[in-house]
């Protein structure tokens, strides 16, 4: 039975050192594309305002922006998933340009340079965590 119980624990543990580095690594590597990215003039197109309901007849309203760029010649519009504030958009109507950072690989992927460092944290911790399942799995092999 100590076996069996060996082997799921080796099981688990390669799994969890899998999935977290993935999805530490992931983020870590957007990270480093958008930073090392191009430079672009967006135009913004549309303000979208979405809501969903949170508790019984209350809604949470979440702004996004719509931006039209290019990226060697092709035309890209997209929307922004970074929620921002009713505040900075006011500050940047439809008609607008703001500069936005794009992944030159996949141009379609985009951040605004005061949000680049978004993808760390989850990056950072989840590289952690899968450091740490590395970590229990070579404890439980040299054992």
């Amino acid at each position: 039975m100590e076996e069996g119980a060996m082997a799921g624990g080796i099981f688990i543990c390669v799994f969890l050192a899998a999935l977290f580095l993935t999805l530490g690594i992931v983020p870590l590597v957007i990270y480093n594309r958008l930073k090392h990215g191009s430079n672009v003039t967006a135009e913004v197109t549309e303000h979208l305002l979405e809501g969903s309901s949170v508790d019984e007849g209350s809604k949470s309203y979440y702004w996004f922006l719509k931006l039209k760029y290019f990226v060697n010649g092709a035309e890209y519009e997209n929307r922004y998933n970074v929620i921002k504030s009713k505040e900075y958009m006011d500050a940047h109507p439809v008609g607008t340009t703001i500069n936005i950072l794009v992944d030159p690989k996949k141009p379609k992927r985009f951040v605004l340079p005061e949000d680049i460092s978004r993808p760390l944290v989850p990056g950072i911790i989840f590289t952690i965590g899968g450091a740490i399942a590395l970590a229990g799995l070579i404890v439980m092999l040299i054992k």
